[in-house]
Parts: structure tokens; C-alpha cells; sequence
């Protein structure tokens, strides 16, 4: 008769003939399986095996430990359009969805540093037996992020450049070099207060265009423009020396700063502006 030891302490007849008996069990990288000939020998191997079970079951327990401690709930989230944050101690990363659009993941608990349940006496919180939960509406919440440390910094926006020259104008005998910039924003996302702006600006895809206005000879005040519109991937860093650099360089050769409008609700759509208008048309808003 042949016992397979597949459970921790399970129940054996220590009183059974140990001739007819005979038992297995499966460690983590080999089988062994004990043939016992004497009571003594018997006893033994049942032990060894038991034990065996034992570190198994600890390893077992140990790896499922594990895995929940990567997956573990109390996480925090923040809407990249307004600035909300919201805590849930029974949500996990990949559960913003849960909460509607524009929300995005931002960190597990104890992300800052402090006990998550000290942070949430600034809260509005509300809790029962499955979860505690924590929101603070835009202001708040831009302004506790900002006492953990992070500014809220837009990431994606809508650029809009046009450069006007004017040649022959009577008015100005030296041509006029006219630049006109907007920015709309459509997304933002809280970082570290040591990440600043760079001057770079990635199109996001193909989501771009570009209009020339060239001279006209006949006009005694010739007038050439050039206009670009993309949908743009801000571009931050924390290398410090290289932020002394960029600073350097803009206050030496300033130029000028862009109107920014927080969303499209805060820009009025120039309907004159054609390049715009068919921009939204072809790619949307967001």
C-alpha cells in the first residue's frame, strides 16, 4: 500500500504493518520516496516527511505573501485634467478606470513617506467594512501635493505658433518679425518639484499641421506667415545643471511667453482661424 503525504499533518496510522507501507512526498526540485522496513525507520521518514511538507507549505505561503504585497491595495490616484486626488484602500493600480475619465494611477501607500491614514486627516474620508476612501476637490488637492512635494505640470497640449514678417511696410522700414503662441492643455500629472520644463515639444503621432502664407510681390506691404498646430508631449528633466543652462540661455535671449489656457473650456475657438478649426475637426479635443 503506497500513502501519497500531500497535506500538511495529515493523519497517519503510525500502528500499520511498516512493511506494507511505503509513502511519498515532492520537495521543491526532487521526489523521495521512503520504503520503511522498521517501525523505527518508519517513524523517521514520516517525520523527514512531514517536515519536508512543513518547509514546502512555508514556501508556498511566503510566495502568496509576496504576490499580494505587489498587488496590495491603499492606493492613490489624481484626475490629469483637474488636479482631484482620491485615496481608496481597497484599490490597487490598474483600477483607475474604476473611477471614470482623466484618472490616472500615482502610487502605492506610504508613497510619501508618512502612514496614509495620518495624510487623510486632511480629507474629506468616508469609509465602511470594505474600504476607506479619501478625495480632495482640485484646489486641495494641488495644494496638499504641493506640501508633499510635487507640482501638477502639463504633458500634453495643443500648440498653437504663427509667424508674421511684414517687408516694405511705410510705416516700418525695418521688417517686422511678429511670433503669436497659445497653449491649450489637456493633460497634466503631478511630479516631483525637482523635475522642471524643457524647451522640447514632441508631436504625439501624426496629430499635426503647418500653413504657408507666401509673399505677394505686387503688395506694396508684403506680408509672409507661417503657422504650425500638434498635439505636443511636454518634455521635463532633473538634471540640475542642465536647468541652470535653459535658464541662463532664456533669460539671455528671451522670447515670448505663450498664452496658456488650462483646458478647451477656458479657450474661446478663434472661428477666423483656419488652421485650428480644421485641426479640431481632423483630430478632436481631449
Amino acid at each position: 500500500m503506497v500513502r501519497n503525504v500531500n497535506k500538511f499533518m495529515k493523519p497517519f496510522n503510525f500502528l500499520q504493518d511498516a512493511s506494507d507501507t511505503a509513502f511519498e512526498f515532492t520537495s521543491l526540485n526532487s521526489e523521495y520516496t521512503a520504503m520503511p522496513t522498521t517501525y523505527g525507520t518508519h517513524f523517521q521518514n514520516v517525520l523527514s516527511a512531514r517536515s519536508t511538507e512543513l518547509s514546502v507549505l512555508l514556501h508556498d505561503i511566503a510566495i502568496t505573501q509576496a504576490k499580494k504585497m505587489i498587488d496590495e491595495p491603499d492606493d492613490w490616484f489624481y484626475n490629469s485634467k483637474t488636479g482631484e486626488v482620491y485615496y481608496n484602500s481597497a484599490y490597487k493600480n490598474g483600477d483607475e478606470s474604476l473611477l471614470g475619465k482623466n484618472w490616472e494611477h500615482f502610487g502605492k501607500n506610504k508613497v510619501f513617506g508618512t502612514d496614509d491614514i495620518t495624510l487623510l486627516k486632511k480629507f474629506s474620508v468616508s469609509g465602511n467594512f470594505e474600504a476607506i476612501t479619501g478625495y480632495l476637490d482640485a484646489k486641495k488637492g494641488k495644494k496638499f501635493m504641493k506640501e508633499q512635494g510635487y507640482n501638477f505640470n502639463p504633458v500634453q497640449e495643443v500648440i498653437y505658433k504663427k509667424r508674421i514678417i511684414l517687408l516694405n511696410n511705410p510705416k516700418a522700414p525695418i521688417p517686422v518679425d511678429i511670433e503669436i503662441k497659445f497653449e491649450i492643455i489637456e493633460k497634466s500629472k503631478y511630479m516631483s518639484e525637482d523635475y522642471y520644463r524643457t524647451d522640447a515639444e514632441i508631436p504625439i503621432g501624426k496629430q499635426s499641421l503647418s500653413l504657408n502664407n507666401s509673399f505677394d510681390i505686387t503688395n506694396p506691404a508684403t506680408v509672409s506667415s507661417h503657422e504650425d498646430i500638434s498635439r505636443s508631449r511636454i518634455v521635463y528633466d532633473n538634471n540640475k545643471y542642465l536647468k541652470v543652462l535653459t535658464y541662463t540661455v532664456n533669460t539671455i535671449f528671451p522670447s515670448m511667453s505663450p498664452a496658456v489656457f488650462k483646458s478647451w473650456d477656458d479657450y474661446k475657438v478663434d472661428k477666423t482661424n483656419k488652421l485650428l478649426n480644421k485641426f479640431i475637426k481632423l483630430y478632436g479635443k481631449q
